[in-house]
């Protein structure tokens, strides 16, 4: 891989341009500096010329050459997401416009981390699963009783237990017991169930 070029007299690396920024407002950091940096990147992007500003205010390393980095991404050589900080070079001219110091400070080399990855929003938290409803004995009974009438007018037979207990959980929507469906069953309609030995099929 060919070797990265040192930066010119004109240009500053990332942490020596983050040294630059944090110089303009004492007590910044490094965190502070670089929020400072990316949105100008996006405005060079979308805004081009600023004034007497040059338009060449960063360059980054591609194709083993270091080329202007908004042209890179204008020209779809590279994506504004995939632009890895470190690497960037700023222009001193355009860093000594756009923050300028009070007087003149020189830019010692320090060693710095990695820029902050960008904060992700948090991942959406499911829903916990709703709490199973407390059926009352009154709303039981209403519903097999409505069930035994609809059986009676349409002249089915009654359903089986397994089947009476899963239309009511439809019915009610909510789990209820199976031994709780049978016993409303038992007290509200007795006659509510299938005699032994009748055929499934429903009554012609």
């Amino acid at each position: 891989m060919p070797k990265r070029r040192r930066p010119g007299p004109c240009w500053r690396s990332f942490v020596k341009s983050l040294a630059w920024i944090r110089q303009s407002r004492p007590g910044a950091t490094d965190e502070w500096a670089w929020k400072e940096l990316q949105p100008e990147l996006l405005k060079a992007v979308v805004g081009g010329f600023e004034g007497d500003v040059p338009i060449d205010k960063f360059r980054y390393p591609l194709f083993g050459r270091m080329d202007d980095l908004v042209t890179l991404i204008r020209n779809g050589w590279l994506n504004l997401e995939d632009v890895q900080w470190p690497k960037v070079e700023c222009n001193l001219k355009w860093l000594e416009q756009r923050w300028p110091h009070e007087t003149d400070v020189p830019v010692a080399a320090e060693t710095v981390e990695s820029p902050p990855q960008a904060e992700r929003p948090p991942a959406p938290v499911a829903p916990a699963p709703p709490a199973a409803k407390n059926v009352s004995e009154a709303a039981l009974e209403r519903c097999i009783r409505a069930m035994e009438k609809e059986c009676a007018e349409q002249q089915r037979l009654p359903p089986t237990e397994k089947e009476l207990h899963e239309e009511v959980e439809h019915r009610l929507e909510t789990e209820v017991p199976r031994d709780r469906v049978r016993d409303a069953r038992d007290r509200v309609a007795p006659n509510f169930r299938r005699p032994v030995g009748k055929p499934r099929k429903n009554a012609q």
